[in-house]
C-alpha cells in the first residue's frame, strides 16, 4: 500500500472520527477541572477576479462586479507573536478587534459590519459559531492555509445567510503550480512575549494526480500581563486527488485545542483588583477551545466546461470559560461557568457550466446546527450553586442561482439569486447584480448593488430565560462602484464608492413585557448606514521595490434606541432613539507598505504603517440598576509600525525577524470593558524570530 493511499484512508477516518474525538477531548478536560486562579510575504491583488465560492465548490462560474481582494500566505506569515489578525489588518475596508496576547478572541469587520456580519469560510463552507454567529480567528493558526479570498458586500448566493457585511474563505490546500514535489517545512519561533513554537508542513504532488499538505502545530505562550497564558495546538489535513478523468476528489480537515486566561480589565481608578491578580476586575478567567472541522468535495466534470460538485462536511466546537463579577444587589463575588458544544452539519449539491463570455450556476444546500449548552453559577455569599442546560437546534435548506453574460465587447452582466428556507424564522431572500466594463486590456469599471441578511443566532433566539423565538434577520443592502486600471512601468491603481443600509440590527434591550426592567432579550430595534470612499495605488520599481498605499475614509452612523429613564417602583420607563457614530470603527484607514531586497543576495525587508482616525465605543453603564444609560470610550488617532525582515542562509534555510508596534510600548486598539479603565492596551512592542528549513 503507498504512502499517498494510507494519507487518504487516514484523512477519510478523520471525517468520521474528529467529531467524537473533540467532544471525548473536551469532556475529558472539563472532567479534571479547567485551571483556574515568496520574499513579499503577501500579496494583494487588486484587480477583480473571479469568485470561486469556495474551494472546489462551484470554481468558474464566470467574472464578478463583487469586489473581491485575494491574499497569498508566504513564509514570512508562520512567524510568531500575531495570529490571521496581521494578515486582514492591511485591508482598507477590514477592521481587526482582538483583546491583546496570542489566542485572545480576535475578530474581523467589514465596511463598518458587526463581527457576526462577517461569514468567515475554511474551503468554501461556513465555520461562523451558530451560538454566537461569530468566529474567533485567535484560535486557529495561520500556517495550516495557502491563502485567503476576502468578498465585500453581502454573501454570494451559494454561500448561506450570515455574510451580511462580506465573506472571508480560508483555503487550505495550495495551488497544483506551486506543490511539484515531496517537501517538509520545519519551522521555530521564539517571541518576546515568551511565546515558543514548533510547526511542521509536509507537502507535494510527485504524480500529477494528488497534492497533498499536511499541517501541525504546537505553541505556548506565557503572556505579556498575569494570567494570559495560551498553549495551542493544530493538526491541519488537505489532500486534492484526480481520479481518473472526469472525477476529483479534496478533502481537508483542521482540528485545533487551545487554552488561555483572560486577565480582565484594569479596575477603575482607586479601586483594587479582585479577582485572577490585581491587575485586573471582573471577566473571564479562563477559557478553552476545541474545534474540528471536516470537509470533503467530490467534483464531476461533465465537460470541458461544465461540472457537478458535491460537498459534506461536519464541524464541532467546544467552548468552556469561566469569569466572576460581582452581584449588583447583594455585592457578593458570583463565579459562572460556561460549556458549549456546537455541530454543524451540511451538504450541497452544485451545478456550474461555461460558454464563452457566458456561465450559469445552480445548486441546493442543507445545513443543521445543533447547540448543547450549560451555565453554571456559584455564589459565594449563600455558597448555593445553580445549573441550567438547554439543546436548540435549528436547519436551513437553501436554493441559489447564479448567471453572467457578456452583453457587448468588454461589459459583462452578473446576477445571483437565493433563497432560504429555515425552520426558526421566516423564508428570506439575497441577491447580487451588477455589470462590469473592460476597457481594453488595463481599465476596469465595476458596480455591483447586493441584498443580504444575517439569520438570528441560537443564542440570540433560545438563551434560557432571554432569548427571542419572534427575531426576524438582520438585513442590509450593499452598492459599490470600482475603477481600476493597470499602468506603464508595473503601476496598478483603484478607486471606489460604497455605501450600505442595514435594517433590523440585533441588540439586547430590557423586555418590553417585563416592567420592572431587569429582564433583556434580542430585540431587532437599531439601524446602521455607511457610506465610504476607497483608494489604492501599487508600484513595482525595476530594483524589485514594491510600495502599496490604500486609503479609506468612511462615515458610519447608527441610530440606537436606547433607555433614558427607569423608575422601577413606578414602571415609568422612557426611551429615545440616539444616532451615534456607529460601533469602534475608524472613519479613516489608510495603510503603507514597502518591500525591498536587502541584506545581500536572498534577503528581504517589508515596512507597514497602518493609521486610524479616532475610535469611539459605547457601553451600558449598569451602575444605577435598573437604570441603564450608555457611556462611551474614545481611543485617539495613532499609527502602528510593523517591520519584517528575511535572509535565506542557504538553499534551504531562512531567518525571519518581525517587530510589531515598533515605537509604541502599548498598543491602544483594544477597548477595556465597562468600567472607568478607559483601555487595557495589548502588548506593544515585540519581536519574533523564525527559522524555516526545507527538506
Amino acid at each position: 500500500m503507498s504512502k499517498h493511499t494510507i494519507l487518504v484512508l487516514l484523512s477519510a477516518t478523520m471525517i468520521i472520527v474528529s467529531p467524537i474525538v473533540t467532544f471525548e477531548v473536551a469532556y475529558a478536560g472539563q472532567s479534571t477541572g479547567s485551571p483556574l486562579p515568496k520574499t513579499d510575504p503577501y500579496e494583494v491583488v487588486l484587480e477583480l477576479p473571479a469568485v470561486t465560492v469556495g474551494a472546489l465548490k462551484n470554481a468558474d462560474i464566470g467574472k464578478t462586479s463583487q469586489p473581491v481582494n485575494k491574499i497569498g500566505f508566504g513564509d514570512a506569515l508562520k512567524t510568531g507573536g500575531a495570529g490571521l489578525e496581521k494578515i486582514f489588518e492591511d485591508q482598507p475596508s477590514i477592521f481587526v478587534q482582538t483583546g491583546g496576547d496570542r489566542g485572545s478572541a480576535a475578530s474581523v469587520t467589514v465596511d463598518g459590519g458587526t463581527s457576526a456580519q462577517t461569514l468567515f469560510l475554511i474551503d468554501g463552507r461556513p465555520v461562523n459559531s451558530p451560538s454566537l454567529g461569530t468566529f474567533n480567528i485567535g484560535i486557529i493558526d495561520r500556517g495550516a492555509f495557502s491563502g485567503a479570498e476576502i468578498v465585500r458586500g453581502p454573501a454570494a448566493p451559494a454561500n448561506g445567510p450570515y455574510g451580511l457585511a462580506g465573506t472571508i474563505n480560508l483555503e487550505q490546500g495550495q495551488d497544483r503550480d506551486e506543490s511539484r514535489r515531496h517537501e517538509i517545512e520545519f519551522a521555530a519561533t521564539r517571541s518576546s512575549l515568551h511565546e515558543f513554537s514548533k510547526a511542521i508542513t509536509c507537502s507535494g504532488d510527485g504524480t500529477g494526480r494528488a497534492d497533498y499538505r499536511l499541517f501541525f502545530k504546537k505553541e505556548n505562550s506565557r503572556g505579556s500581563r498575569p494570567n494570559s497564558d495560551f498553549t495551542g495546538d493544530h493538526a491541519a489535513f488537505s489532500d486534492r486527488i484526480k481520479l481518473n478523468d472526469r472525477f476529483t476528489f479534496y478533502i481537508s480537515s483542521y482540528f485545533a485545542a487551545t487554552e488561555n486566561g483572560v486577565p480582565g480589565v484594569r479596575p477603575a481608578p482607586g479601586t483594587a483588583g479582585k479577582y485572577s491578580c490585581d491587575e485586573s476586575a471582573s471577566l473571564y478567567d479562563r477559557q478553552s477551545d476545541t474545534l474540528a472541522l471536516c470537509n470533503a468535495d467530490l467534483i464531476y466534470d461533465v465537460s470541458a466546461r461544465s461540472k457537478i460538485s458535491l460537498k459534506r462536511y461536519r464541524d464541532t466546537h467546544h467552548n468552556y470559560f469561566r469569569s466572576y463579577y460581582d452581584d449588583f444587589f447583594t455585592k457578593s463575588a458570583i463565579a459562572f461557568s460556561g460549556d458549549y458544544q456546537t455541530v454543524s452539519d451540511g451538504s450541497s449539491l452544485n451545478f456550474s457550466a461555461a460558454r464563452g463570455r457566458n456561465s450559469f450556476g445552480a445548486g441546493v444546500s442543507r445545513i443543521e446546527n445543533r447547540l448543547f449548552g450549560s451555565n453554571g453559577t456559584y455564589d459565594a455569599g449563600s455558597s448555593k450553586s445553580t445549573s441550567v442546560t438547554y439543546a436548540p437546534s435549528s436547519a436551513i435548506n437553501s436554493q441559489w442561482v447564479s448567471a453572467s453574460a457578456g452583453m457587448t465587447e468588454g461589459l459583462t452582466l452578473t446576477a445571483g439569486l437565493s433563497r432560504d428556507n429555515p425552520d426558526s424564522f421566516e423564508t428570506a431572500d439575497s441577491y447580487g447584480f451588477g455589470l462590469k466594463k473592460e476597457s481594453g486590456k488595463n481599465s476596469t469599471f465595476a458596480f455591483y448593488q447586493g441584498k443580504g441578511y444575517r439569520a438570528p443566532t441560537l443564542n440570540e433566539q433560545y438563551y434560557p430565560g432571554s432569548g427571542n423565538t419572534h427575531l426576524s434577520p438582520e438585513r442590509s443592502i450593499f452598492r459599490n462602484f470600482e475603477y481600476s486600471k493597470k499602468m506603464n512601468y508595473g503601476t496598478r491603481l483603484f478607486t471606489g464608492v460604497f455605501t450600505r443600509k442595514t435594517e433590523d440590527l440585533i441588540e439586547w434591550y430590557p423586555d418590553p413585557k417585563d416592567p420592572s426592567g431587569f429582564s433583556w432579550i434580542p430585540q431587532n430595534i437599531n439601524s446602521f448606514s455607511a457610506r465610504g470612499l476607497q483608494a489604492g495605488i501599487e508600484k513595482r520599481f525595476k530594483n524589485k521595490i514594491t510600495a502599496k498605499l490604500f486609503v479609506q475614509t468612511a462615515r458610519y452612523r447608527q441610530i440606537n434606541v436606547e433607555e433614558t429613564y427607569n423608575d422601577f417602583m413606578t414602571g415609568i420607563r422612557k426611551t429615545a432613539a440616539v444616532e451615534r457614530d456607529a460601533r469602534q470603527m475608524p472613519s479613516r484607514k489608510m495603510v503603507l507598505t514597502l518591500s525591498a531586497p536587502a541584506f545581500g543576495r536572498g534577503g528581504n525587508i517589508r515596512l507597514k504603517a497602518i493609521r486610524t482616525s479616532k475610535m469611539v465605543f459605547y457601553y451600558s453603564d449598569y451602575s444605577a440598576a435598573p437604570a441603564v444609560s450608555m457611556r462611551e470610550k474614545m481611543i485617539g488617532a495613532n499609527t502602528v509600525f510593523d517591520i519584517q525582515a528575511s535572509k535565506k542562509i542557504n538553499g534551504s534555510s531562512t531567518l525571519l525577524l518581525s517587530v510589531n508596534n515598533v515605537f509604541n510600548e502599548k498598543y491602544a486598539r483594544v477597548f477595556g470593558g465597562s468600567y472607568d479603565d478607559g483601555n487595557f492596551p495589548a502588548p506593544g512592542r515585540n519581536h519574533s524570530l523564525t527559522f524555516i528549513s526545507k527538506f
